[in-house]
This record gives C-alpha cells, structure tokens and sequence, in this order.
C-alpha cells in the first residue's frame, strides 16, 4: 500500500499541511509534566442538538467542522497565536475502501491554519471545511505515523452528536470509557470532546492535571464555549 501513487499522493498531502511552521498546538501548559495524573472538566454549551442541525443547514458546514473552528478560535485567544494546528478522529469505517479491511476504526487527521489571513468568520470555516474533507479524500495515509514528532503535544477536538453511534463521515462515535487515558489524546496532555448528553451539547476535557494549574482548563473551556456558541447562533 505504501508504494502506491494514491499514497504517495496523501503522505505528501499531510506533509505540505504543516510545512516548517512553528504551530500552536494545545492550551499552553503551566507546567511541562508529563506525570501522568488524569483530569476532566465538563461545561454546558447552552446549546442544543437542533441548535447544532440548525446551524449546519444555515452555514452548509458539518457539526464536527464548527467544533474544530471553535477550538482554533480559542487557541488563538488563549495562547495569543494566529499559527493553529489541532487534531481530529475520522471514522475510516464509513469510507468503502475500509469496510473489507482490518486495522484501526479511527485515524488522526490535522486542520492547520494560520487565523490572521482570514477576515471573516465564514471564511475561516470554509478552509476548515476544505481541509477536513481533503483529509478524508487523504485518508489511506496514516498521518499519525509520518508525524510523529508534530503530533507528539497536539490537541485532539471531537465532535460526539451521539455516543457509539457514527452519523457521518465527520462524526466520530465511541465512549469515552472505551479509551486507556494516557492515549486518549495524541501525546496524552488534553483532549477535548463535543458531546451530546440528552439533548444538551457539553463540552469536556480529558487532561493531565499535572501540566494545568487551578482553572487553567475551565478558562480555555469557557473560550471555546463562547467561540461555538458565536458560530451556532449567530
């Protein structure tokens, strides 16, 4: 598989996402541990599944990509970097080239933007949307593996309309409880997932208390809510 063009074309794809740049890839950590002591933070959106449906067929993106633009915009806020790079699972079980197949049920795919070069709001969702389904197009490369190093401290965002249930192509479904903590996130500092809970959207992060003062996470929480929440309903 590996010598073919369609992979070769896809290795080099990845490739050429992260360049030489200096990305931001995870809320700053106030201490550089990597003890691991696991953490979660949970916050209520305020938003709500149709709020979610009602935003895709207005803005013509998918739940997942309005979650991942979200967590762009506060990491720009939160580190004051406009060079972003986050991480996202794709259920490769929904692509027909996989389903005769055997190996992983999710891969890591990147979105990396630089946020100053985009005006507006719909502009930036556009390029997240270009990028998360040339990822899938890309998919037969495991990304994960020819960037080890870049992805070593990298933020994972997901987007769970519903647990153990793929709705999508973009919509990664599993529990939470199915995952050893230390890999749950690439590199194990934080992982940060959307979660639909009766109705009602959350937002919790997986996180190793260690690298994280008191209130660190709860304030990135808090940006990222009020990022989401300024895409769905505004």
């Amino acid at each position: 598989m590996s010598e073919t063009d369609a992979f070769r074309e896809a290795r080099e794809h990845f490739r050429s996402i992260l360049g030489d740049t200096e990305w931001c890839c995870i809320p700053m950590p106030d201490h550089e541990s990597w003890e691991t002591e696991p953490a979660e933070e949970i916050i209520m959106t305020g938003l709500t599944t149709d709020n979610i449906k009602s935003a895709e067929a207005r803005l013509g993106v998918s739940g997942n990509v309005m979650c991942i633009t979200a967590s762009i915009l506060a990491l720009t806020q939160y580190c004051d970097n406009s060079d972003i790079h986050v991480n996202w699972l794709y259920n490769n079980r929904s692509d027909a080239r996989y389903q005769n197949t055997v190996g992983k049920l999710f891969k890591i795919l990147p979105v990396a933007v630089h946020t100053g070069e985009y005006a507006k709001l719909s502009e930036l969702l556009a390029e997240v949307n270009r990028q998360v389904s040339e990822g899938i197009a890309n998919s037969i490369c495991n990304y994960a593996e020819l960037t080890e190093a870049t992805l070593k401290d990298a933020l994972e965002i997901n987007y769970l309309f519903s647990f153990n249930d793929t709705l999508s192509q973009e919509t990664t479904g599993f529990s939470k409880s199915e995952f050893d903590f230390e890999y749950n996130a690439v590199g194990g500092r934080m992982g940060i997932y959307i979660v639909n809970n009766n109705g009602e959207m959350e937002a919790l992060a997986d996180y190793q208390a260690k690298a994280y003062e008191e209130g660190s996470v709860a304030r990135f929480l808090q940006m990222l809510r009020d990022h989401l929440r300024k895409i769905v309903l505004e």
